[in-house]
């Protein structure tokens, strides 16, 4: 039984990658499915190491190298991530194979298929050191400028002058009470934004520290973020999110 830890915070991505995953063979199980650093770091401190994880980037409260800067990891990993390849390159010289979000069944037997080499190459100490040096070291390259679009028109905008995104069918960028178009996801455009400037703050929202005017608080601990900027509807933050904001703002 091949016993797999899946690190996802997006409950749908994360319900269609086990059910994926559990369709490549009956000798696949989906251990755990987890949605923060947080819980991930208390998860490997009370079980024993998988034999494969697959993990999002971009985790509720963080990234997944914080866990992994935490935590002397002993298993293969494929990179479940909207980034694109060209910021992946180090991981394929380290052995470690990613797939591009959504992720595919197809994509995901081609990952299966190099476990076994991987399983020999894991058990090398040489190995297992240079990928935790890698981790050390790795730090995502995020978007400085976004194409978007006006009308007929492709504009590039600085992210540092981006206000916020909002999605309701398609995916707006906000900038100076502006709205663009971007073809691109909200979970994909999270990704690819610097965790420290911007935050995702539910489903239809990524919002800049910049542009943040003030919080409140609202039945119990949910939080209502206002903004410098006029937005199309109010910005809630979730309980289970409250504190990670809260933290994340300072």
């Amino acid at each position: 039984m091949i016993n797999v830890l899946l690190l996802e915070d997006e409950f749908r991505a994360a319900q269609e990658t086990k059910y994926l995953l559990e369709s490549i063979s009956t000798q696949i199980r989906v251990c755990a499915t987890l949605q923060t650093v947080q819980e991930a770091i208390k998860w490997f401190s009370k079980n024993e190491m998988p034999h494969l994880i697959l993990s999002d980037i971009q985790l509720g409260d963080g990234l997944c190298f914080d866990i992994f800067r935490q935590v002397q990891i002993t298993a293969p990993i494929i990179f479940c991530t909207a980034y694109d390849e060209f910021a992946l390159k180090a991981f394929e010289n380290n052995g470690i194979d990613y797939i591009l979000k959504p992720v595919k069944m197809e994509n995901l037997e081609k990952s299966f298929s190099k476990l076994q080499q991987y399983s020999r190459l894991w058990s090398l100490p040489e190995h297992a050191n240079r990928f935790n040096n890698m981790l050390q070291s790795f730090r995502p390259v995020y978007k400085t400028v976004l194409s978007v679009y006006q009308g007929d028109r492709i504009v590039p905008i600085p992210v540092a002058e981006i206000n916020f995104v909002y999605t309701n069918k398609s995916v707006w960028v906000y900038r100076q009470q502006q709205a663009f178009e971007i073809r691109t996801t909200l979970e994909r455009l999270a990704d690819q934004l610097d965790p420290d400037l911007f935050y995702r703050a539910n489903r239809q929202f990524i919002i800049a520290k910049h542009d943040i005017e003030a919080v409140k608080y609202i039945d119990a601990r949910k939080l209502e973020v206002v903004l410098k900027s006029h937005t199309p509807e109010k910005i809630i933050i979730s309980k289970s999110k409250s504190s990670h904001f809260i933290k994340w703002l300072k």
